[in-house]
């Protein structure tokens, strides 16, 4: 019995073992990874470097209070209403 190797054949069958292994750790490591964390880490570093004492006065400056004030009392009166119905 003769056995040939297509050096070819061979060379594109170990391309696609490699690329279906490097897929399966991919999706593995996507499922582990935790994405809530990741972002909320994101989110706090970017709040961290960009987001300034001046700026923050300058919002609270220029920011229609009575207007917030209005809207934050609208949204609990309304999840207040909602979760009596419910």
């Amino acid at each position: 019995m003769t056995i040939e190797i297509n050096e070819e054949e061979l060379q594109e069958w170990a391309v696609n073992q490699i690329k279906k292994r490097m897929g399966d750790r991919i999706n593995t490591l996507m499922r582990e990874w935790d994405w809530e964390d990741y972002m909320r880490t994101a989110v706090d570093k970017v709040v961290r470097e960009k987001v300034t004492d001046e700026a923050i006065k300058s919002l609270m400056k220029n920011i229609d209070k009575d207007n917030v004030i209005k809207s934050v009392s609208d949204r609990i009166a309304t999840e207040i209403a909602d979760s009596l119905q419910n």
